[in-house]
């Protein structure tokens, strides 16, 4: 199911991590309905309320759907991605249209994802 690790972060916190860990890991796919927050408080022997907890910041977070009377779900971002991905191009040939040469995109693309990966938000 899902595996807590130990830390200092509230075991609600912990809980959610593991969720997403196990989404990231191939585990649960999109549209996957996860097991119950009983189930899940049963197995990892944890307050039904924690586990809720965990369930509602994952909910807050986009990561998943809950229905009630039907469960909760992992959410599917494919549309939201190709939204983004499409923008992304738009605005590169629109940069190229501007006079931006292959050059001149490649490398302000890498300073992004260079500052992206350090942890700054600069896009210049």
């Amino acid at each position: 199911m899902f595996t807590l690790h130990d830390g200092t972060e509230p075991v609600y916190r912990r809980v959610a991590e593991a969720v997403k860990q196990a989404i990231r890991d191939g585990l649960y796919q999109p549209g996957d309905q996860l097991p119950t927050v009983r189930a899940v408080a049963a197995e990892l022997l944890l307050n039904p309320n924690t586990v809720a907890r965990a369930y509602q910041v994952l909910e807050q977070e986009g990561v998943i759907e809950t229905t009630v009377g039907r469960g909760s779900f992992v959410v599917d971002h494919a549309d939201e991605l190709e939204k983004v991905q499409a923008s992304i191009v738009e605005g590169l040939r629109q940069l190229h249209q501007a006079g931006w040469h292959r050059d001149d995109l490649e490398a302000w693309c890498r300073g992004v994802l260079r500052s992206l990966t350090e942890g700054r938000e600069s896009t210049r």
